[in-house]
């Protein structure tokens, strides 16, 4: 082949539709689907990683919710005895004791009448 009939083939190749046009829009078109595919990748593990904190973070907030719970649950059915309630209950002590005291005290008498 001479030249010309090799420049020939080549401009005839060449141009708008020529087969080497034809390649490089076959070789743009797959570089698309694999920048495509990379990308689609990318979203796929970012999606996942996402999910996977998001779950993190919903048990981080149960363990925390519970925890609220077993607090505000410990206050209410043990609430703390101010002044006026540990007032109440030592005048409730010291009355029984006197009544414990009256009692033995009315034994001894009686016990004392019997002996005479």
């Amino acid at each position: 082949m001479d030249d010309a009939a090799v420049e020939e083939i080549y401009q005839s190749n060449a141009g708008e539709g020529g087969l080497l046009d034809r390649i490089s829009k076959v070789e743009q078109r797959a570089d698309n689907k694999c920048d495509e595919v990379q990308r689609q990748g990318a979203l796929k593990k970012f999606a996942q990683a996402s999910r996977e904190q998001k779950e993190r973070e919903q048990a981080r907030i149960a363990h925390g919710n519970a925890l609220l719970q077993q607090s505000l649950r410990r206050i209410y059915e043990d609430p703390i005895e101010d002044e006026a309630d540990l007032a109440a209950k030592e005048a409730r002590a010291q009355r029984r004791k006197q009544m414990a005291r009256d009692v033995k005290a009315r034994k001894e008498q009686e016990a004392e009448e019997l002996a005479r």
